[in-house]
């Protein structure tokens, strides 16, 4: 898929991609699940007051360290592509804030999608995980500014629906509610399944050859699955396993198996085939284009060059 910035930092911020389609015919929009998903080896809080406390505090200490780190490090131009993110759902922040107003309007906005949470913090389906959120914290404050900030900024860990803080962990045939944070898991384990729409509880992903849809039941293949074919009125069948295809192969298909390139080649929509990722200075459009590899890489947006370090690269006062 295209890597380009604005993409790259809606997923890692905000909504995970579905692997089935209530559209007509197929899609190629797949689920990862987060890898630390469990909560097994986590130092969780329990649900009591306190544990509630530390994740309504969170939004606040984060959206500090942030906003602190924003103002050493970026630019007014890279300072209003930082809050680009937020224009979409649950967000839907219409302009980015001053710099004295940046603490006070990221808070807010981070609280549009973590008060989705806090019930269920309560009630002990998702879990608070407070070292990994003090971690969080403290990467960004200390992030130097460049590429590293980037990463942290825009990295899976801290942020969103699969970050590591806020702990999804619902097991199957167990009760769960949907709670319109953008996931169509709701309060289960993304490693496991999704919360059934009818059924109410968890239910395990689908596998290939079975029926999958989002309409009416829902029924979401395993994540990396396709499912293909279905319509409004019928549902299709999930894929088979994605495929890996060599320079020069296709990589556009529109059914059957997901084909991703080698992990050293891009696959360039304009061309529809796999191609070797580029070295730093070479002209590019989008960031997984790139050898070297974080947000921003490649920069300007459309028209840039790859390895490019000048996003928050540092404040000349």
């Amino acid at each position: 898929m295209h890597g380009d910035s604005l993409r790259l930092l809606t997923l890692s911020l905000l909504v995970a991609a579905l692997g089935c389609s209530s559209e007509s015919g197929t899609t190629r929009d797949t689920v990862t699940p987060d890898a630390g998903a469990s909560t097994a080896d986590a130092d969780t809080t329990t649900t009591t007051g306190t544990s509630l406390d530390e994740a309504r505090a969170f939004r606040t200490q984060v959206a500090k360290a942030v906003c602190t780190t924003l103002d050493r490090c970026c630019a007014s131009t890279d300072h209003a592509a930082y809050f680009n993110q937020f224009r979409e759902k649950p967000y839907e922040l219409s302009a980015a804030p001053s710099a004295t107003d940046c603490e006070r309007v990221l808070g807010e906005t981070l609280g549009k999608l973590h008060d989705k949470w806090l019930p269920s913090v309560e009630r002990g389906t998702i879990a608070f995980d407070r070292t990994k959120a003090a971690a969080c914290v403290t990467s960004v404050a200390s992030a130097t500014c460049g590429a590293s900030l980037a990463t942290t900024l825009y990295g899976s860990d801290c942020w969103g629906p699969r970050g590591k803080v806020f702990l999804k962990k619902v097991a199957l045939g167990e009760a769960c509610e949907n709670i319109g944070d953008g996931t169509y898991y709701g309060e289960c384990d993304p490693a496991l399944g999704f919360c059934g729409n009818v059924s109410k509880r968890c239910e395990p992903w689908k596998t290939t050859g079975q029926d999958c849809s989002a309409i009416g039941t829902w029924a979401f293949c395993t994540p990396g699955l396709n499912c293909d074919n279905a319509t409004p009125s019928r549902p299709g069948k999930c894929s088979a396993a994605p495929i890996t295809v060599a320079i020069g192969a296709a990589c556009t298909a529109l059914s059957g198996p997901t084909t991703l390139c080698n992990e050293d080649a891009f696959c360039n929509y304009d061309t529809g085939k796999c191609e070797a990722k580029k070295a730093d200075g070479v002209a590019c459009k989008y960031d997984d284009e790139c050898t070297t590899a974080h947000p921003f890489t490649c920069s300007p947006f459309g028209a840039g060059s790859c390895g490019q370090n000048s996003y928050c690269a540092g404040v000349t006062r």
